[in-house]
């Protein structure tokens, strides 16, 4: 996300890991990680992630984003929508009315109709694969590729692409890297390959 605001590349990343309530309930997992990635103009994005989330907490797990600038910040509680149910038989719920919501259909009697990020979002990367497909119908293999990345080339400043993936994944198994060797730094190279810091 921080490659697709800001275009930077990541440079070096060191993360850190518990493993406490979850391997006592039969899983190896890190109950945490916290990591600092470096990026190339030297700012540095922190995450924060946790599988260990109170049965009692009003969602299932608690979100936000911070960016602080030079010039302005951005924050976000992705959890608190400033909205809520309470009832006597189900307690005090938060809800988020931006994220699934479904609709009577104005084109089919008792049909509905979904609305919302948490299915635009699924929906969006199914319409693309279509469109590529039915973009290339009929090209040979050749055709076919440069179209494909002529599409891609098109849709990466509005949506994120193969590309930006990419990056993504990189800092995860640099994350991986870090924590599993006691809490190293782990550098990229030109391609984006991850690589204890030497």
């Amino acid at each position: 996300m921080y490659y697709y605001v800001t275009g930077l590349m990541p440079k070096r990343v060191v993360a850190f890991g518990q493993k406490k309530f979850l391997p006592q309930h039969g899983s190896d997992a890190y109950d945490a990680v916290q990591a600092v990635i470096e990026w190339e103009d030297g700012s540095a994005f922190w995450i924060q992630t946790s599988w260990v989330c109170s049965n009692k907490n009003s969602a299932m797990t608690n979100q936000g984003l911070q960016f602080s600038g030079t010039n302005g910040e951005y924050w976000a509680d992705h959890k608190f929508r400033n909205l809520h149910f309470l009832t006597d038989d189900q307690g005090f719920d938060q809800y988020n009315p931006n994220f699934y919501k479904a609709y009577d259909s104005f084109d089919e009697e008792g049909g509905i109709e979904w609305v919302g990020y948490g299915y635009e979002s699924i929906r969006q990367g199914i319409d693309d694969i279509i469109a590529l497909h039915r973009a290339i119908e009929g090209l040979s293999p050749e055709e076919a590729l440069a179209k494909r990345k002529e599409m891609l080339k098109a849709w990466e400043p509005l949506r994120t692409c193969p590309r930006q993936a990419l990056v993504g994944v990189a800092i995860n198994e640099a994350v991986r890297i870090s924590v599993d060797n006691g809490s190293v730094f782990v550098e990229f190279d030109e391609n984006l390959y991850p690589h204890i810091a030497e």
